[in-house]
């Protein structure tokens, strides 16, 4: 049985993966023949269909941004600083096993939320 659900899922997979190239390619065409879309969401209507597309621009800082703030007014900074608390998923599984009290005591300012599976699947041989 495991054998079948194995295959089951290399082919739903290889399906999977053929259609979302199929729509990127399409997403593609539909990009040119829409003109240039600048960043941000555009909707046009043609031909009985409503399309709206979404144009994200990630942008992060790189190297040091404190000497180039210098040169532009306070109030022209677009850059944020943000502090971040991050949890070390490695930390909370060894305080888990090796010291319960303190994370008991951790637990309580921590919320833990299962994830989707990951699933990687290889043929080692052909069955």
């Amino acid at each position: 049985m495991q054998a079948t659900l194995c295959k089951a899922w290399l082919d739903a997979k290889k399906e999977e993966d053929a259609a979302k190239a199929k729509r990127i390619d399409i997403e593609h065409r539909m990009l040119k023949k829409l003109g240039p879309i600048v960043e941000g969401s555009t909707t046009k209507k043609q031909n009985g269909f409503k399309i709206t597309v979404k144009m994200p621009i990630y942008r992060k800082v790189d190297g040091d941004y404190r000497s180039v703030l210098q040169q532009i007014p306070p109030s022209l900074n677009p850059i944020t600083e943000i502090v971040t608390t991050k949890v070390d998923a490695k930390g909370c599984r060894w305080l888990q096993e090796n010291e319960p009290g303190y994370w008991q005591k951790l637990s309580k300012v921590i919320t833990e939320r299962p994830g989707k599976p990951g699933f990687k699947i290889e043929r080692v041989n052909h069955v």
